[in-house]
């Protein structure tokens, strides 16, 4: 089930500088693709997933065009493209004594391994 993403800009009324209004198409963690409309940017975007769904903005992580979203990108620049919503996780392991790779064995230990009849 692939949804093709569409951006609809909507232009707000304002005294002061116009705003451009987003329709983007956001697949969730949960599987589902939802419609939002945000303006401006990215950061944007994320505090309407977290009154939508209730996800804290400050946990996701948006995915659009192929590319992280930094909250300061402008969604103007998204037409056409669905954003993913992703959320960041805390990654780790071990008791923390020794960096994650060590303790899991991707370091050799003990030198280089003798090859041949010999070994």
């Amino acid at each position: 089930n692939t949804h093709t993403g569409f951006a609809i800009p909507v232009y707000a009324l304002s005294l002061a500088t116009p705003r451009v209004c987003v329709m983007l198409l956001a697949r969730l963690p949960s599987g589902r693709t939802r419609l939002f409309e945000a303006s401006g940017d990215a950061a944007c975007l994320a505090r309407r997933v977290e009154d939508a769904e209730g996800l804290p903005a400050a946990g996701l992580r948006l995915v659009g065009a192929g590319r992280r979203l930094r909250p300061t990108d402008p969604l103007a620049a998204l037409a056409g493209a669905t954003v993913q919503v992703h959320l960041s996780l805390a990654g780790g392991g071990g008791d923390g004594d020794q960096p994650d790779w060590i303790e899991r064995g991707k370091m050799p230990s003990g030198g280089s391994k003798r090859r041949g009849p010999d070994s």
